[in-house]
């Protein structure tokens, strides 16, 4: 199972940028602000954009090569950041630099992975 996680200081920010009445999936989440839950193992941070219907990764569209060949900020074999400074930095170059990413607000997410539990019943939690 998966998870979602976004920092609290971005909570103003997102709240200040996204349309409450456009707020949907992930970004509605955020509406209740939990601490994560126990044992998730951190994945890494993936960079999420929203433009009020759609979302965008930051590899939709290869934003994630020119931190790679300009600035020499790698990513994981599955394009997460290992690191919340990471996010933050590339973050930092979206929107100051001329690059291809949607001119959208974006946000670094961590991603986690959770261990499926059985119910008793076969199912998982």
């Amino acid at each position: 199972m998966l998870g979602l996680a976004i920092h609290s200081s971005y909570l103003p920010k997102v709240q200040e940028r996204i349309d409450l009445r456009s707020r949907a999936g992930f970004w509605a989440a955020i509406d209740t602000p939990r601490t994560l839950a126990p044992r998730g193992e951190p994945l890494g941070f993936e960079l999420l954009g929203h433009d009020g219907g759609s979302g965008h990764s930051w590899i939709c569209n290869g934003v994630e090569r020119w931190f790679q060949e300009e600035k020499g900020i790698g990513s994981y074999a599955a394009g997460l950041l290992p690191a919340e400074e990471t996010a933050d930095a590339c973050l930092a170059y979206i929107y100051n630099e001329y690059l291809r990413a949607e001119p959208v607000p974006w946000f670094p997410w961590l991603l986690l992975r959770y261990p499926l539990t059985s119910t008793g019943s076969g199912g998982a939690v």
